[in-house]
């Protein structure tokens, strides 16, 4: 229901307004970074973004503002009854996008998880935020602001869906000093394996057939039949619970699996072979069926009224940080698929 909400035409006509006016009357007319401020909008996904495109670029024209907007995603998803891209709808090639913002008249960038990690770009100045953030993934997406410039003096975020003390844990960790908390136990493989291997999901016969057809190099058909078999004991042995506890493992399987297969040259043939099995292409845990839950929500979505839908300012304030070493869990780097820590200067305001 709240993504409805959310993602409904109004709401994002109230909040597309909120942020070019915000961005118009305190940034630019302080003349931020002598000027030169630009802002990005971080979008839930490509939809979202491709609406704030076209919710910008109207009020943007609504009230007369020389500035235009750019967006970025991946790939060509339908919009409106047809394809679309980012070369369709900026008006140029994919390749020029962080090139055109450092120019007029482009200082919105709107972006749906592309440009939101390693992306450096000193004119920064405002983020808007209409996604769920935390952990790493917070750090990274809102430190796209930290990268210095001769004339920049502090960085702003206004904030739609997070709040200040969920953001501040997130920083929180790597402030200061950051110390890994301890090692990767590969026992945690052995039982994790015993786990899996004991839901019957899966024989070790139909496993040894697995791995001997995928390393041979035999085409997809071949594999299929063995995985339909596994998902088909997985559906009817296990009830919804065991289902989620199941798929929970396996995914925890493998990512520590491959984590300790890159840095030790130590092997065992059966993590290696479960790790074909469940992993590799993620030939059966992409087939795992979710659990079916009941539809609560049926008739709730036409009850909404969405004429009484607004936006409240909730606070503005600055996050100080506690000047202490952090401590951070080794296996929750990995899974974020980060290998740096990403440091964040000056002041930001929620």
């Amino acid at each position: 229901m709240r993504r409805y909400v959310e993602s409904h035409d109004h709401a994002i006509k109230l909040k597309a307004e909120i942020m070019v006016d915000h961005f118009h009357e305190q940034v630019l007319a302080a003349g931020k970074i002598g000027g030169q401020a630009r802002a990005m909008v971080v979008c839930s996904g490509i939809e979202r973004a491709i609406q704030y495109f076209h919710a910008f670029k109207a009020y943007l024209a609504e009230r007369k503002s020389p500035y235009q907007a750019i967006v970025a995603f991946s790939g060509e998803p339908e919009y409106g009854g047809a394809k679309v891209s980012e070369s369709s709808l900026n008006g140029f090639a994919s390749r020029d996008i962080a090139d055109k913002i450092q120019s007029d008249p482009y200082r919105f960038f709107i972006c749906a998880d592309k440009f939101q990690t390693g992306y450096d770009e000193p004119l920064l100045h405002t983020m808007y935020v209409d996604k769920a953030l935390s952990g790493i993934k917070a750090v990274q997406t809102l430190s796209r602001l930290n990268r210095a410039h001769p004339q920049k003096r502090d960085c702003f975020v206004l904030d739609f869906q997070n709040d200040s003390e969920g953001i501040k844990l997130a920083f929180q960790d790597y402030y200061r000093t950051t110390l890994l908390s301890d090692e990767t136990d590969p026992n945690k493989l052995s039982d994790l394996k015993k786990s899996l291997d004991d839901a019957q999901v899966y024989s070790p016969e139909q496993m040894a057939q697995f791995v001997a057809l995928f390393l041979a190099g035999v085409e997809r058909d071949q594999l299929d039949p063995i995985l339909d078999v596994c998902v088909a004991a997985y559906t009817h042995l296990l009830d919804e619970d065991q289902q989620v506890d199941f798929k929970g493992k396996a995914k925890a399987f493998c990512r520590t699996y491959d984590f300790l297969a890159s840095i030790t040259a130590a092997g065992n043939a059966g993590w290696e072979k479960l790790s074909i099995l469940l992993n590799l292409l993620n030939l059966l845990v992409a087939k795992l069926p979710a659990p079916k839950d009941e539809d609560l929500a049926r008739g709730i979505i036409d009850a909404i009224d969405m004429d009484t839908y607004r936006v409240e300012k909730k606070a503005t304030l600055k996050i100080a940080l506690a000047d202490a070493n952090a401590e951070i869990d080794l296996c929750r780097l990995r899974a974020a698929g980060t290998s740096h820590y990403p440091s964040w200067t000056g002041s930001a305001s929620f």
